[in-house]
């Protein structure tokens, strides 16, 4: 978990939210390179995850 704190410590859950999806999106396409049926099985495991976000 992320955790983004404004000048007042408090919690910039957009920021945080998009700072993961931009990691997680950068991973996929690098991993997302291997073979056709691999990278169905990661693409379902990547919608997986960033519906737990």
């Amino acid at each position: 978990m992320i955790l983004i704190l404004d000048k007042n410590c408090q919690y910039q859950k957009e920021t945080a939210f998009k700072y993961q999806f931009t990691m997680k999106q950068n991973k996929f396409e690098r991993i997302s390179k291997i073979t056709k049926s691999l990278e169905q099985q990661l693409q379902f495991q990547y919608i997986e995850e960033i519906q737990v976000l």
